[in-house]
């Protein structure tokens, strides 16, 4: 047994060492503490773009969604046109809707913007496009729904998402879609779990370090691009994607269904009077060839479809009017760096499907040209 004395003596020593280990600890905690707290305090001026990322039940891209009475985006349109009114119900999945954008943001009320000043007549648009539609869903919306609104114009933005979900319902019976998101109900721990969510997106630290880091793994290989063969949901299968386990056959068979879709959406609004104007919502790798472009390393190498040019031929085919949202992308983009010398990524940060506020204004401009060219909507000039 050790004599007390040696182990008294001992027991200063071992306090002594235990305090100057927390002291280590202390400090280089407050290190840390003091680096990341002027990372935040430098991103807070230079990075604005990673202040938008919360989406919750009342936020897309840290923006008001905005669901007015009728459970869709922006104010609501009465079903009574007013005299001479010119009304386009503007139709789609996310990219009408206006993922990660305010509501005066996206494409449809920017349409009607492009538009009033360039026409004698009142001009309203309805962005009635919900997350994740099909176009099934979205025929069966205008036919039991937005027809009733007696739309002089039904503008569609299509996108490869819908190209996918075409091919997995294809043997399904189209449901009517639930606009509404329904009554908040949400408990008062709820609401204090929304409040502490949104307080901590108001940080742009935490969004810094992890789209950054998906942004390496996607370049290092360690995340990728594969699709479900049973649930190919997303873009890529439009793209003619190639993967083991997918057939070949199985993007172009897509496409044939979403044709049919598409025409019987066509006959659907013209038995209502209405005619149709399309658009095919790209996705950002497919702007350019610049790595900026394809943030998350997509090997286009892949593809063996360019689905714009293939909804182009679709359209042409069908004998819809449409237009040409890739090139309209494109021109937007070069006008703004050179008139305005800043850069126009035409995307929401690290998102190659779901556009800016210029990205929706190049599909606006698009549109209402399209309209006045074909004189669905007359111009002041009456041309």
């Amino acid at each position: 047994m050790e004599p007390q004395g040696e182990a008294e003596s001992s027991c200063p020593g071992a306090g002594r060492a235990a305090a100057r280990a927390l002291r280590l600890v202390l400090r280089d905690a407050a290190v840390i503490l003091i680096v990341l707290a002027a990372a935040e305090i430098v991103l807070q001026f230079v990075a604005p773009e990673y202040q938008r990322n919360l989406y919750d039940r009342d936020f897309t891209g840290s923006q008001p969604i905005g669901l007015n009475d009728e459970g869709y985006r922006g104010p609501v349109t009465p079903p009574a046109r007013r005299p001479e009114e010119r009304r386009i119900v503007c139709l789609g999945d996310s990219t009408t809707f206006g993922t990660g954008v305010g509501a005066s943001d996206a494409w449809p009320f920017q349409l009607a913007d492009v538009l009033r000043p360039r026409t004698p007549r009142p001009v309203s648009a309805m962005n009635v496009a919900f997350e994740g539609a099909s176009l099934r869903t979205m025929q069966l919306a205008y036919h039991n729904q937005w027809a009733a609104y007696h739309p002089d114009v039904v503008a569609l933005l299509a996108s490869g998402n819908m190209v996918s979900l075409a091919w997995m319902q294809r043997n399904d019976a189209a449901s009517q879609p639930k606009y509404f998101r329904g009554p908040n109900n949400e408990s008062r721990l709820d609401r204090l779990q929304d409040q502490a969510n949104r307080a901590f997106h108001k940080l742009r630290l935490p969004a810094f370090l992890s789209l950054n880091t998906q942004r390496g793994l996607y370049w290092l290989g360690v995340l990728n691009h594969n699709i479900n063969p049973d649930m190919p949901a997303g873009a890529l299968l439009a793209h003619g994607w190639r993967q083991g386990g997918l057939r070949d056959s199985e993007a172009e068979d897509a496409w044939s269904v979403f044709a049919r879709d598409l025409r019987q959406f066509r006959d659907d609004v013209a038995q209502h009077g209405s005619v149709l104007v399309v658009a095919y919502s790209p996705t950002r790798f497919d702007v350019s060839d610049s790595v900026f472009d394809n943030e998350k390393n997509v090997p286009r190498g892949r593809f063996t479809i360019d689905p714009n040019l293939r909804f182009l031929r679709i359209c042409s085919e069908l004998g819809i009017p449409h237009v040409d949202a890739l090139l309209a992308v494109r021109q937007l983009r070069r006008e703004i760096e050179i008139r305005d010398h800043r850069p126009a990524p035409m995307y929401i940060p690290f998102d190659y499907a779901h556009l800016d506020r210029d990205g929706h204004r190049a599909l606006a401009e698009a549109f209402a040209r399209s309209l006045l060219a074909a004189g669905v909507i007359s111009s002041s000039t009456g041309k």
